[in-house]
């Protein structure tokens, strides 16, 4: 074979896996379980609003540092209403309170198991004879926000129940899209002051006619994703016993592996959903984040989050990365451009003796 055909070949090989397919940048699969029994299908952008939450053991000699109040109404955008618990309103043993990391403004949500919604719970829990306080916390001062872009492929099953349609089953399939974000830039600067990031109708406007044009990450954040979407009469134990899980119409929980050449790790996510309108989905929000290390270190996180609609469900995306893979094939494949190295000569030439002078 010529030299020629094997550098034709060789971009011919590379063209190939460099050109996008109808499959999602890394493999996912959905699990339906239950009849959700509304119409979530379409595009859109994901909005998560979160704080860290953790727990902190006090000692009963030592008692709980602190008073606490009604949760803050500023605080709604991280609890959505959803959250029972209570706001840390003063201080009242500074040593023991900094010793275990405790500040005005956390928001305590169980002590020993017992969810805490008064300063009332509190003063029963010191009333009872227990040799320690394992206290929940979330930590608003802490606070960022997160995004995604998300398709949902939805398609009901229809039958007939007493003469009249109802749905019976459902296709669902969800699809967290590897595109890097227009504002993902602007969300990562404010995540690191610790302050929260809005869509604008602005952002949403360009998004819905652009959306479908975005590149592709650099490097793909996850290799492989599992989600369930699960209606609340099919929750096993564990989304029952969840408090943020608690009063939800349906959950999606997605599990997602995180790409070897950036880290790995696991992300788990839990959507409870409370409110399904044609334009935006809402709910609370968990995030648990297992990192890569010798041994699993759980980072939790706890909020909100807001799907707004970008388009009705589309591969559109797939279409227009195809395209331009193509559009690119086309400008490389006139070989006459290809300069070619000179052929190597079968035989070495031979050496001139050399000169006496």
């Amino acid at each position: 074979m010529s030299k020629r055909s094997y550098v034709c070949l060789a971009l011919a090989a590379a063209l190939a896996l460099s050109a996008p397919t109808s499959a999602p940048a890394f493999l996912q699969a959905t699990q339906s379980e239950g009849v959700v029994g509304q119409n979530i299908g379409g595009v859109w952008l994901a909005v998560h609003q979160v704080m860290p939450e953790f727990r902190v053991r006090f000692d009963s000699e030592v008692g709980l540092p602190f008073k606490v109040g009604e949760i803050s109404e500023e605080l709604e955008v991280l609890t959505g209403g959803y959250l029972d618990g209570v706001e840390i309103s003063e201080i009242i043993n500074a040593k023991a309170a900094s010793d275990h990391g405790v500040f005005k403004g956390d928001v305590i949500t169980r002590i020993n198991g017992r969810d805490i919604t008064s300063q009332k719970d509190v003063e029963e829990v010191i009333s009872t004879d227990v040799r320690a306080y394992l206290v929940t916390i979330r930590r608003p001062r802490l606070k960022f926000s997160d995004v995604a872009l998300v398709k949902i492929k939805y398609e009901p099953k229809m039958g007939e129940e007493d003469g009249q349609s109802v749905i019976e089953g459902e296709n669902i399939r969800v699809i967290f899209v590897d595109a890097e974000l227009p504002f993902a830039k602007t969300v990562d600067r404010l995540r690191s002051k610790n302050e929260l990031w809005a869509v604008s109708e602005a952002e949403l406007k360009d998004l819905r006619a652009h959306w479908h044009e975005l590149p592709r990450n650099e490097r793909a954040p996850f290799s492989g994703g599992k989600h369930r979407v699960v209606d609340d009469a099919e929750f096993d134990s564990a989304l029952r016993s969840d408090p943020n899980a608690k009063g939800a119409d349906f959950a999606l929980i997605s599990t997602l592996e995180g790409n070897p050449l950036m880290g790995g790790g696991q992300r788990i996510a839990v959507y409870g959903f409370r409110g399904v309108d044609p334009d935006k989905l809402q709910g609370s929000y968990v995030q648990a984040t297992i990192a890569a290390a010798p041994f699993p270190i759980s980072l939790e996180f706890k909020g909100t989050f807001a799907f707004h609609k970008i388009s009705e469900y589309s591969d559109a995306e797939v279409a227009h990365r195809k395209a331009e893979a193509q559009k690119k094939a086309a400008k490389e494949e006139d070989w006459d451009e290809i300069k070619l190295a000179p052929d190597v000569p079968s035989e070495s030439p031979k050496k001139e003796p050399a000169k006496e002078e």
